[in-house]
């Protein structure tokens, strides 16, 4: 399950606010040849994330679902520890960022920057993906 609210401070045009995220993880079929069978990583016995944080973002774009001109941006802090419930310590740090250029209306250009940094000991299943998710 993962949470968020957020809020526009008066005419500002950024919104702050925070997230949660709880996720109860199973770890199933693991194969005696395969790289989580023979190796110890974190989250590899499953277990329950519990993560709270902040979050601000941006956005500017002229549609949210069909954006053809304008921008966005997100900056979010996740922090995992057992004082909230969580089997793991570690926290997440991310930025997403998103630019729209069109010249005719029909045709956009677009430009994503997604950047992520995990501290401590993240489970496997919440580490940062090459590529997307």
């Amino acid at each position: 399950m993962r949470l968020a609210a957020v809020r526009r401070p008066g005419s500002s045009a950024w919104y702050l606010g925070g997230q949660y995220w709880l996720d109860r993880m199973k770890v199933s079929g693991l194969e005696p040849q395969g790289l989580l069978f023979n190796v110890n990583v974190p989250g590899k016995e499953g277990g329950l994330l519990s993560a709270a944080g902040l979050v601000a973002l941006l956005d500017r774009r002229d549609n949210v679902f069909y954006p053809s001109a304008g921008g966005y941006l997100e900056l979010s802090s996740l922090h995992s520890m057992a004082a909230i419930g969580s089997d793991f310590d570690f926290s997440k740090f991310t930025l997403d960022g998103r630019k729209y250029w069109s010249r005719d209306g029909q045709h956009v250009v677009a430009l994503n920057a997604y950047l992520e940094w995990n501290t401590g000991t993240p489970p496997f299943t919440h580490l940062g993906f090459i590529g997307g998710t």
